[in-house]
């Protein structure tokens, strides 16, 4: 079957039939991906920018810093 034949029956399935073919096709993709380990490049990065940045104190008047603060700060 040529590509274009399946993009026209692509095209002649439902807009529900569709997102399944492509939810599909992509969960397919996605678990064939290698995972990729941490590599010495980016442990290097880490180290090197590692304490580097301080973080602000929380201000009881800024409601967006302080989630952020308590969503992203250890």
């Amino acid at each position: 079957m040529s590509a274009e034949q399946l993009i026209a029956e692509f095209k002649a399935l439902s807009a529900t039939e569709r997102q399944q073919v492509i939810n599909a096709v992509l969960s397919d993709e996605v678990a064939s991906l290698p995972e990729t380990p941490a590599t010495a490049e980016n442990s290097d990065f880490v180290e090197h920018w590692k304490g580097r940045f301080s973080l602000p104190e929380s201000d009881p008047e800024d409601a967006r810093l302080t989630y952020l603060l308590d969503r992203f700060s250890s």
